[in-house]
């Protein structure tokens, strides 16, 4: 009867051919993950913009809210843009004060009041304006918050309410993902205001601003 032994040599050699990955193998495996990468990154790019809108959205709701308070205690709505022309870096400011603290009302009268901030956000919707001089409310892609008063306008400046989206109040929008107004949205006093009720259902379909109205 004969029995046959393996040499060393030849066991060591099984074994390397067996232990880790080859080559090949290695790259297959980079190639599957390479595409359930591309598969998911549609997916998860869409969920990020849903979620920076929703956050805008919230945030611009939030704003609107402290506009409202600003109106019961001042019984108007912060001038702004009330002759047409948008002063956007200066809301911050009007609701919360130069520092954010506080805001003060009939400086210097017997009749001095100072209000508590109006607006609360986070710090990733606050940034300096370009020259550094004032703080300005910013969206999720940190472009400027737009608010237009449109009951000044209408009311005080004799403006066509029809050109307005909030005759009685205020509009508040962000340009959203192309971070560029859309003709839908647009104020008064802007060179592309065209008639809400001339705007394509194409046109509304490429509208991405995100707004209070």
């Amino acid at each position: 009867m004969f029995t046959f032994h393996r040499t060393p040599r030849a066991s060591a050699s099984r074994a390397s051919q067996t232990a880790g990955f080859t080559l090949i193998e290695l790259m297959v495996v980079v190639l599957i993950i390479l595409i359930l990468m591309a598969a998911l990154m549609p997916v998860y790019n869409k969920i990020l913009l849903k979620a920076k809108r929703e956050s805008t959205q919230a945030m611009i709701g939030a704003l609107t809210a402290s506009l409202e308070s600003y109106k019961v205690a001042f019984d108007a709505y912060p001038p702004g843009a009330a002759t047409g022309t948008e002063d956007d870096g200066s809301l911050f400011a009007v609701l919360n004060g130069p520092t954010g603290r506080g805001v003060a009302a009939n400086i210097g009268t017997p009749r001095e009041k100072h209000f508590e901030p109006f607006l609360t956000l986070g710090k990733e919707y606050i940034k300096a304006s370009p020259n550094g001089d004032k703080l300005i409310i910013s969206d999720s892609w940190g472009m400027p918050i737009h608010y237009f008063n449109c009951k000044a306008f209408v009311e005080d400046h004799g403006g066509d309410p029809k050109l307005c989206h909030n005759p009685t109040g205020v509009d508040i929008y962000s340009t959203g993902q192309d971070r560029k107004k859309d003709q839908a949205t647009e104020e008064p006093g802007q060179e592309m205001v065209k008639d809400r009720s001339k705007v394509s259902p194409k046109e509304k379909l490429l509208n991405d601003d995100i707004t209070n109205f």
